[in-house]
């Protein structure tokens, strides 16, 4: 049997050298694929994980007045809690997080930094990070943003904002009276690193 396949082959030359080039370039062409879907994915992982993208986990509260019955009150009292963000944070792709509240505040021991305007309608607290909701004018003269940690915040990761002295916070400060205000509130009141001044937040005594 092996011999008759040897002579067939040797009968027919031009076409098994035909074919064996096929087969050649087809297995080839197989293999070039395989290479290229494995880069490819390999590629897309890598620029996935260098690009990097910055998700905020909020409620939405416009979403709750399109949905809600005519003339039904929007509750106020609904809120993120830990629970739903720890459910986010150890996905695959979640790099790092921050967990963020804020609150208004007054004081007797600091003035705020006083910002005069032509039009009393585009007045804007400078205390107030830029990246924070508006806050009505009756809510306090400053506002106090709690975060896990300072080192990912969009200020200073776009270079908006530039800390001139002391550091940033992080998660080792916390049930710590330490913060970080902005430069022109210590200069109007003659505060540096080190200084400690009071504040009352107007939602309660604390």
């Amino acid at each position: 049997m092996i011999k008759n396949a040897l002579l067939s082959l040797k009968k027919n030359i031009g076409k098994t050298i035909l074919l064996f080039v096929i087969i050649v370039v087809i297995t080839n062409l197989v293999i070039a694929g395989l290479s290229i879907q494995s880069a490819t994915q390999k590629s897309m992982d890598q620029i996935r994980s260098s690009l990097g993208n910055d998700v905020t986990l909020s409620v939405d509260f416009r979403n709750m007045m399109k949905n809600r019955e005519p003339g039904a009150a929007v509750s106020n009292e609904t809120s993120l809690t830990t629970t739903m963000a720890d459910s986010l944070k150890n996905l695959k792709y979640v790099e790092s997080y921050n967990y963020q509240i804020s609150t208004s505040a007054d004081s007797d021991s600091i003035s705020a930094v006083e910002n005069k305007s032509d039009n009393s309608n585009n007045q804007q607290d400078t205390n107030k990070p830029n990246d924070q909701p508006e806050q009505a004018s009756n809510q306090g003269d400053f506002t106090i943003s709690a975060n896990t940690t300072m080192e990912y915040l969009d200020s200073f990761t776009n270079s908006n904002y530039t800390l001139t002295d002391g550091r940033l916070l992080t998660s080792d400060d916390a049930n710590t009276n330490n913060c970080v205000i902005e430069t022109n509130l210590a200069s109007d009141n003659d505060l540096s690193v080190g200084d400690t001044f009071a504040i009352t937040t107007t939602v309660n005594n604390d």
